[in-house]
């Protein structure tokens, strides 16, 4: 007999602490984000439960920077103007793309956690007093159900490529949601003509193993936090990496995110020692999968 369903809304709390690190980098909204979901706040909470030590752990501002505008990059690489974003957190990459009007942006995520960010936008709109084009939409839908992710898209063009991306995301899965997420992907790009999904979220399990132990130690607290296995999806070796995504229908290539993303801001704010910035850089990979 299955066990209960995961409960992914656990996954969600996990937002709050991406915006605490990306405060400290000069992404748009990012030090508005952190104010107003009191991301100070969550992360003491969650380094004095487990006894982590922030000094340990600062090398994640400049990851968490990579990751979003290595992310920015190659959208704007595809040339494709509208895009799908999963699980987005409070990330607000949406908002900030869709100041171009010929962006047309959808970001989705859980219930709860969209009614918070939908709050949140319409104070960002008003106190920097942002044009509204009507290119940005905010949806409810989980990655996992395919019903919900084509209401989703539903103010976008099927007559148009679609880029889809997610970041953070897949490390909370099991192997078994990952295939899920893949089928709905790939059949997602099918009903728009093509396109491609943009993600830094796939590792091998010698990749996951490589960090720091005190990288180690906060990926053990999330567990805890989450109540999901990190990395159970992380696949075996780069082979059978390879072959999920040709089983899938996906022609892939992995860009280095640090060249996609020269400046990390984050580095001079915090004054982080060259080692320790180089050590946060190596490894980090993203993903740009191809429907064919």
């Amino acid at each position: 007999m299955s066990g209960p369903a995961p409960d992914h809304s656990k996954i969600s709390v996990t937002a709050k602490l991406v915006a605490y690190y990306r405060q400290f980098s000069d992404i748009p909204f990012a030090k508005d984000v952190a104010l107003y979901t009191g991301a100070e706040k969550a992360f003491q909470d969650f380094i004095r439960v487990d006894g982590l030590n922030p000094d340990d752990l600062i090398e994640y501002a400049p990851i968490l920077e990579a990751r979003y505008k290595s992310i920015v990059s190659l959208i704007l690489k595809s040339g494709i103007g509208q895009v799908l974003e999963l699980a987005s957190g409070f990330s607000l990459r949406g908002l900030a793309m869709t100041r171009d009007p010929a962006i047309a942006y959808v970001e989705s995520d859980l219930g709860e956690l969209t009614a918070e960010k939908t709050r949140l936008i319409g104070e960002i709109r008003s106190r920097y007093r942002l044009e509204n084009h009507g290119n940005h939409h905010i949806a409810v839908a989980n990655a996992l159900h395919a019903d919900e992710l084509s209401a989703a898209v539903g103010p976008l063009s099927r007559g148009r490529k679609l880029v889809i991306v997610n970041e953070g995301l897949i490390q909370y899965f099991s192997a078994s949601e990952r295939e899920t997420l893949a089928g709905n992907v790939r059949a997602l790009l099918s009903e728009f003509g093509g396109g491609v999904w943009i993600t830094p979220d796939f590792m091998t399990k010698a990749d996951a193993l490589n960090i720091s132990p005190q990288r180690k130690r906060f990926r053990q607290a999330l567990t805890g936090v989450t109540e999901r296995s990190f990395y159970d999806a992380a696949f075996d070796s780069t082979e059978q990496m390879q072959e999920f995504f040709s089983d899938f229908g996906f022609s892939a290539s992995v860009r280095d995110q640090i060249e996609e993303t020269p400046h990390l801001s984050s580095v001079g704010t915090l004054g982080l020692s060259p080692g320790l910035a180089e050590r946060a850089k190596s490894g980090l990979n993203i993903w740009v999968l191809s429907a064919v």
